[in-house]
């Protein structure tokens, strides 16, 4: 996990003083009334690069200003805010000052439920391999859960998905990633065959075996076994190919300015497709304690796809 960008560590216990006019400044403008991408093209034209070496966008800058470290302040899982005595950049009025200003900006509450990006076998626990599922907490926040297998597991819903949104955005940056997404699309398209055709030849049997318990050939119990192995394959078939089929429809997105506003506003499945293009799988494992609201090192694992490598998504 990369160190929080105004300090010298992850704790936060210690400034980097040439990061820290920066970011006051960024808060300034922010409570003035400048937009979040205003803001980030202003740090990059001053040279500022983030803990990476990456250029900021309008979601860094957010996340950036929405980090209760930088005000000297704790988060834990039901919102409460608590003073941590560590070194502070702005103070914790102007840091509730520029939370309200996100709150009155945010669009009106969505009376559907939350658009989850990696639901459908993405992201799966990394104790136990079971997929995780939509879970909201105590508190009604989105998440993702274990609840299929050793139940140990549980994250923030847009924690995991922004982090996992900036290694996404940053990839598209490389050189030959196009390319590459254009094989995994086929490899995918290959496998979304595959799979209609077996879901076509499990149909055609359990047809044949009707006309064979019809003529006597075969028992009733024999008829009912294979009629649930039959479904239960169908079933777990059409899952895999629902999720196949989003990832061969995933758009292609070729300037990454357009990338970061595309992310910001596409629906759950249309980051799913693209995230599945880069990657198999998202590992989620424990946080260290309870009400851990970072993404700490070695917590969420990206299972990158290479060429010729099934995703392990959804099976």
């Amino acid at each position: 996990m990369p160190r929080q960008y105004g300090f010298d560590d992850i704790d936060g216990t210690r400034l980097r003083e040439a990061e820290v006019p920066p970011v006051r400044e960024a808060a300034s403008r922010r409570a003035a009334g400048s937009t979040k991408a205003d803001i980030a093209k202003w740090m990059n034209a001053q040279g500022y690069r983030g803990t990476r070496g990456a250029e900021w966008n309008s979601m860094t800058v957010g996340r950036l200003l929405r980090s209760p470290m930088i005000a000297g302040l704790a988060e834990d899982a039901g919102g409460k805010l608590t003073e941590t005595g560590k070194p502070r950049i702005i103070t914790a009025e102007e840091f509730l000052e520029l939370r309200a200003l996100d709150e009155r900006e945010a669009p009106a509450p969505a009376q559907d439920a939350y658009d989850y990006a990696f639901t459908g076998g993405l992201a799966v626990c990394g104790l136990c391999q079971q997929p995780l599922t939509a879970s909201r907490s105590n508190s009604d926040a989105p998440g993702y859960r274990c609840t299929s297998g050793c139940g140990k597991v549980r994250i923030d819903a847009e924690l995991l998905e922004e982090h996992v949104a900036e290694y996404l955005l940053a990839r598209l940056l490389l050189r030959g990633t196009q390319e590459a997404l254009e094989g995994a699309r086929q490899e995918i398209a290959a496998e979304a065959a595959a799979a209609k055709a077996r879901i076509k030849e499990l149909k055609g049997a359990a047809g044949q075996l009707a006309r064979d318990y019809l003529d006597a050939k075969v028992s009733r119990a024999t008829l009912h076994e294979v009629e649930r192995q039959t479904k239960a394959e169908t079933k777990k078939l059409q899952t895999r190919l629902r999720f196949l089929e989003q990832a061969i429809a995933a758009p292609r997105i070729h300037d990454v300015d357009k990338a970061i506003s595309w992310w910001e506003h596409a629906p759950g499945k249309s980051k799913r497709g693209i995230a599945s293009l880069f990657l198999t799988k998202i590992e989620v494992f424990q946080a260290s304690a309870k009400g851990i609201r970072t993404i700490e090192p070695g917590r969420v694992v990206l299972d990158w796809r290479s060429p010729g490598k099934p995703s392990s998504a959804a099976h």
